[in-house]
């Protein structure tokens, strides 16, 4: 995908209007609260700019596969 192309296909939510989600940390594989900053095509597949925090004081800003993220109104299962 050329770059042209991949900027406008990019999805960014201003401050206001950004999800709510629930992200998988790559760490620890679990799901935490966070922010979806932006959507980004990537060959065949969407990253997502997400910011979360693990622990007091702890928080990451980070791209993350989109089958990590989840809205907040569709949950990851509890198991």
């Amino acid at each position: 995908m050329a770059r042209r192309e991949r900027e406008l296909r990019t999805i960014n939510y201003p401050p206001e209007a950004r999800p709510f989600i629930h992200v998988r940390h790559s760490d620890d594989g679990r799901w935490y609260s966070g922010r979806l900053h932006a959507c980004v095509p990537i060959d065949d597949t969407w990253r997502c700019i997400v910011s979360y925090h693990t622990g007091p004081g702890v928080q990451y800003y980070r791209d993350a596969p989109a089958h990590d993220v989840r809205r907040h109104a569709n949950p990851p299962d509890a198991s």
